[in-house]
């Protein structure tokens, strides 16, 4: 009976209330939903917290140490430098220059080449990666958002494949909203649920990983959950994306990298896509009357 109620009642983090949600799959010991209100699909976060998160994306999660992780993100840099770079041609496309803020950042490989045009900053969850970050001579806190004091004004803040991770997005959202100039933009990237390639991949689609990945957004719950915490969406686009090889073979199987030999070790990237990520620009809109936590 307990489980058949949580099934039936799930706080939905858009929704801003407990909702009826409908089970969606079940994986391994996680619970997916999916809100009947508003379609949002989530995880079922009892007994996960902001520090189970930072315990998750430890060192072995960015150095083949965690199924779902990286096979070995340092040695992909050049791929994923140039891959920022291609991010940064879309985005200078609304704001050129000017402060600009990236959570979530990892190594710090986006901001290295954002402080070409951009005086950069940077938020880590994971203390390991912040170091790393650090140590390329970036201003990277290791902290949870909620807890960083930043003065606003920013022309610029960016989540990259971010905000599927977080345990409240519309918390972030909201921050991020009060951080940014009047005039300023948000860019993320993430899955779309909704896209074909998800659709028909269900249970098995590659970006389906609690507890790494705890919320599944589809287009029209992204421009649900912008437009309900005062953004304007701009720009929603299904680009190429170029991934680390050895990244693409650990995922399909960490023996696989190993077998391959060499070309498990590849510095190499490939150009994929499935048209099931999103890359969205918003600009912040005049502060709407924003719903607050009801039980």
């Amino acid at each position: 009976m307990a489980e058949a109620h949580l099934l039936e009642n799930a706080f939905c983090n858009l929704c801003r209330a407990c909702r009826a949600c409908e089970p969606r799959y079940a994986i391994g010991q996680h619970k997916v939903l999916v809100c009947t209100h508003c379609g949002l699909v989530f995880t079922v976060q009892d007994g996960f917290s902001q520090d189970s998160a930072a315990r998750l994306y430890s060192k072995d999660y960015f150095e083949s140490g965690v199924v779902d992780g990286y096979a070995d993100y340092a040695a992909s840099e050049d791929t994923l430098r140039h891959q920022a770079r291609r991010i940064l041609r879309r985005l200078r496309r609304f704001r050129s220059s000017g402060t600009l803020l990236e959570l979530g950042c990892a190594y710090g490989f986006f901001l290295l080449e954002a402080r070409e045009f951009f005086d950069v900053r940077g938020v880590e969850l994971s203390a390991f990666a912040a170091q790393q970050a650090r140590s390329r001579g970036l201003d990277v806190q290791a902290s949870r958002f909620e807890d960083v004091q930043l003065s606003d004004g920013f022309d610029a803040v960016c989540l990259f494949d971010c905000v599927e991770h977080l345990l409240d997005p519309f918390g972030y959202l909201r921050k991020i909203h009060s951080l940014l100039a009047p005039d300023g933009v948000l860019a993320l990237t993430t899955g779309d649920i909704g896209s074909l390639y998800a659709r028909a991949s269900g249970a098995r689609w590659r970006l389906m990983t609690p507890p790494q990945h705890r919320f599944f957004f589809s287009k029209t719950t992204m421009r649900e959950m912008l437009t309900r915490t005062g953004f304007e969406i701009v720009e929603v686009s299904y680009p190429w994306k170029l991934v680390p090889l050895r990244l693409m073979l650990y995922q399909l199987s960490p023996r696989l990298k190993t077998a391959l030999g060499p070309l498990g070790r590849s510095r190499f990237g490939l150009y994929v896509n499935l048209f099931d990520a999103m890359f969205v620009i918003a600009k912040k809109a005049d502060t709407p009357n924003l719903p607050e936590r009801r039980a």
